[in-house]
């Protein structure tokens, strides 16, 4: 694939009414929290790294590595146009370099990364991806927020996270970095960066433990304004929603993509970190999956942070939805 220049894409509109749907769609698991080659789907939708490298590549595969980390390759056609942007970066610094070897891809054709949010399970890789893109001035899209410094509350300690990087540390490595709280238009209209994702269910209450420091002292965050995810529309099946963390909450996530797209289409897919593991968050668990069953996507993957209560729950009550995540795994979309 040859890399293209996002160009004019990058500006601001103000409604995603115009979101171009694509054609084919492709989004490859660089990163995710566990390897999974022996559970069977019959979905021809999904295909494990074993599979499609094998196919597609003509090489037998070395296994990628686990990590509680996420990045996804997105890739795009519409038309003639392709397109790749690269969402999130995984925990550690070669991790996602080292998959993508494995799985014989060329990060040098993303044209775009895209931060979730701030938590460093998703940006640790950035350094390392940003030497290995060789490329100046590569769009680096974030929320301003996760510049903060950040931490969490457990068991009545105070955890400080990883600082993100210094705007001019990512600039001195080749980033163009793109501050923005509203929604951004990538690869010519056809990839969709939320905004700050708007509060409307009564049960999602966001990063519970979240502190953030302000004038030398922690005080509670628990709403990260930063935490948004990606839609995709593909042609004549709906939208795609890929979530980070959704420490904003799954539902209000695909609340948003729709509003987003004016209600004119449904939601085909979801995929990515529900964040419904630990204590504070699988009380939502049963509201989640109700919530997420009235949207009746075709397809429920979830991913990361999700935690094993949660997926088995989507398995249970959407078992022609849910697919088993992985790193590695191929999920591919076409229009009809």
């Amino acid at each position: 694939m040859k890399k293209k220049n996002c160009g004019s894409s990058l500006d601001f509109k103000e409604t995603a009414s115009t979101l171009r749907a694509v054609d084919r769609l492709e989004i490859i698991s660089l990163q995710d929290n566990m390897v999974e080659y022996l559970c069977t789907t019959d979905r021809e939708n999904v295909l494990t790294a074993d599979k499609w490298v094998q196919v597609d590549k003509g090489e037998d595969l070395v296994l990628p590595m686990a990590e509680h980390g996420f990045s996804m390759l997105i890739r795009t056609w519409a038309g003639e146009q392709e397109h790749a942007v690269l969402f999130d970066t995984g925990q550690s610094e070669n991790s996602v370099i080292a998959n993508a070897e494995v799985m014989k891809l060329d990060l040098r054709e993303v044209e775009a990364v895209v931060l979730s949010h701030g938590h460093s399970d998703h940006w640790g890789g950035i350094a390392g991806i940003l030497r290995k893109l060789e490329s100046k001035n590569i769009p680096f899209v974030v929320h301003p927020d996760v510049f903060k410094i950040r931490g969490m509350k457990e068991n009545k300690k105070i955890i400080k996270f990883t600082p993100f990087p210094a705007k001019e540390q990512l600039e001195s490595l080749g980033a163009q970095v793109i501050e923005h709280k509203t929604p951004l238009f990538l690869a010519e209209d056809t990839i969709l960066v939320m905004g700050e994702v708007p509060q409307v269910t009564e049960f999602e209450h966001g990063f519970s433990t979240g502190l953030v420091k302000k004038e030398g002292k922690w005080e509670p965050e628990s709403q990260m304004a930063d935490d948004r995810g990606i839609v995709i529309h593909v042609k004549d099946k709906g939208l795609i929603v890929i979530t980070g963390c959704a420490h904003s909450g799954l539902v209000n996530n695909m609340e948003y993509a729709r509003e987003l797209t004016l209600q004119k289409y449904p939601i085909y897919a979801v995929l990515g970190g529900f964040h419904l593991a630990g204590s504070e968050y699988e009380q939502w668990i049963t509201a989640t999956v109700e919530a997420v069953k009235s949207f009746n996507p075709s397809f429920v993957i979830p991913s990361h942070c999700t935690g094993w209560k949660a997926m088995y729950r989507f398995a249970q009550e959407m078992p022609q939805a849910f697919v088993h995540p992985g790193t590695g795994n191929l999920y591919r979309f076409f229009s009809s």
